[in-house]
C-alpha cells in the first residue's frame, strides 16, 4: 500500500509542483509581519506573557462591543427602517432584561483575560513558536480564518445541542433561553458553564489545534 501511495504521489508531482510553486508565488508579506513585530517589540517590549492575554481579551470584547453598540445606535436612529430586517419583527425584549443582559455579560469581559492567564503555559509549550516564527502569507493567514470558522461552528453546534438534553437545559441553557427574541447583546448570555462549552472552547480550538501564528 505504501509503494501505491509514493506511485501515485510522484505521478501527481508535475501538477503538484507548479500548483505549489504558484501558490508560493501568491502567498506574500503584505505587512503583516512588520506589523506583528511591532506590536510585540514596540508595544508589549517582547512580554509575551502580556502580549497573549491583551490581544486575547480585546479580540473577545471589540468585536462584541462595536457590533453591538452600532447596531443599537442605528436602531434607535432609525426604528421603522431596522425594524422589518429583524427576525422577530414587532416583538422587542424588555428593556429591564436587556440591562440585565449587558450587566451580566460585562462582568465576562472584565473576568475573561483569567482565561489567556492559565491558558498561555499550555498553548507556548503545544506551540512554541506561535510568537517566533515569521508571520505566515497573506493567502495562508486568509485561508486559516474559515478553517478556524468550520472548528467553532462543528463544536459549537453540537455543543449547543448537547445544552438542550433535558437535565442540561434545566440546569444551565435556560438562562440563555430567558431571551425569547433575537439581541444581539444576548449572544453570550448565558450560564458560565455554557460560556466556556459554547463561547470560549469553540472559537480558541482551531487556531490551538491548528498551531496558528499569534498573529492570527
Amino acid at each position: 500500500m505504501q509503494a501505491a501511495l509514493t506511485d501515485s504521489l510522484e505521478a501527481l508531482q508535475p501538477v503538484l509542483t507548479p500548483l505549489l510553486a504558484a501558490y508560493q508565488a501568491i502567498d506574500v508579506d503584505v505587512g503583516q509581519e512588520a506589523l506583528f513585530r511591532y506590536i510585540r517589540r514596540d508595544l508589549f517590549g517582547f512580554n509575551d506573557y502580556l502580549l497573549f492575554i491583551v490581544t486575547l481579551a480585546l479580540a473577545h470584547s471589540v468585536p462584541y462591543y462595536s457590533i453591538n453598540i452600532f447596531h443599537t445606535l442605528l436602531g434607535w436612529a432609525f426604528p421603522k427602517q431596522v425594524e422589518k430586517y429583524r427576525w422577530c419583527e414587532g416583538k422587542h425584549a424588555s428593556s429591564k432584561l436587556v440591562r440585565e443582559c449587558i450587566l451580566f455579560v460585562t462582568a465576562y469581559h472584565i473576568l475573561a483575560p483569567i482565561a489567556p492567564i492559565f491558558l498561555y503555559e499550555y498553548c507556548a509549550n503545544w506551540n512554541p513558536t506561535m510568537m517566533t516564527a515569521p508571520v505566515p502569507g497573506i493567502v495562508t493567514c486568509i485561508l486559516q480564518i474559515p478553517l478556524a470558522y468550520l472548528v467553532t461552528d462543528f463544536l459549537f453546534y453540537w455543543g449547543h445541542r448537547l445544552l438542550h438534553w433535558g437535565p442540561l437545559y434545566k440546569a444551565v441553557h435556560k438562562k440563555h433561553h430567558e431571551f425569547y427574541v433575537t439581541v444581539g447583546w444576548a449572544c453570550e448570555y448565558a450560564h458560565p458553564v455554557e460560556f466556556i462549552m459554547g463561547n470560549v472552547i469553540p472559537v480558541i480550538a482551531g487556531p490551538i489545534l491548528f498551531r496558528y501564528h499569534h498573529f492570527m
